[in-house]
C-alpha cells in the first residue's frame, strides 16, 4: 500500500543506511579551533617573515661624500647626548648599588665594542644598508641604556 503512494524516483529508507550524523564533543571542538588558530597564526607569521626578507640581489644605496656630510651632524648630536648622559650617570653613581654599576659598565662596554666593530665594517663597506641600520640601532640601544641608568641614578639620590 505504501509503495503505491510514493513519489517516482524516491527510494524507501533502508534501516542499515541511515543518513550520517556528525556530532562532536566540546573538547573536540576546542581542539579543532585551536588547530585552526595555530595554522592561521603560522601562515600569517610565514607571510610576514617573507615580506620582511630583503631582496636577494644587491641593494643600490648612495655612497660617497653626501652621506658622510649628512652623518656628521647626527654623529655630533649622538656624541653630545652620550657625554651628557654619562655626566649625569657619573654624578649619581654613588647612589647606585655596586652590582648595578658593574652590570651597567659591562653592558656599556659590550655596546661600545659593537659600535666600534660596526664602524670598522662601515669603513670597509660604506654603502651597506644592513651595517648602517645595525650601527644606528646599536647607538640607540646605548642611548636608551644610558637614559635608564641616569633616571635610576637620579631617582636613587
Amino acid at each position: 500500500r505504501l509503495a503505491a503512494g510514493r513519489a517516482p524516483g524516491v527510494r524507501p529508507l533502508d534501516p542499515a543506511r541511515r543518513p550520517r550524523r556528525w556530532a562532536f564533543s566540546l573538547p573536540q571542538l576546542a581542539a579543532a579551533a585551536l588547530a585552526i588558530a595555530a595554522g592561521a597564526g603560522g601562515l600569517a607569521w610565514w607571510a610576514a617573515s617573507r615580506a620582511a626578507t630583503p631582496p636577494a640581489g644587491p641593494i643600490a644605496t648612495p655612497s660617497g661624500p653626501p652621506a658622510t656630510l649628512a652623518a656628521a651632524p647626527a654623529q655630533l648630536d649622538y656624541d653630545n647626548a652620550v657625554a651628557d648622559l654619562q655626566r649625569v650617570l657619573a654624578a649619581g653613581r654613588g647612589a647606585l648599588d655596586t652590582t648595578t654599576v658593574r652590570v651597567l659598565e659591562r653592558n656599556l662596554a659590550v655596546i661600545d665594542r659593537a659600535i666600534a666593530e660596526a664602524r670598522r665594517a662601515l669603513a670597509a663597506d660604506p654603502g651597506n644598508a644592513y651595517l648602517n641600520a645595525h650601527l644606528a640601532h646599536t647607538m640607540r640601544r646605548k642611548l636608551d641604556l644610558l637614559r635608564q641608568a641616569a633616571a635610576l641614578a637620579a631617582a636613587q639620590s
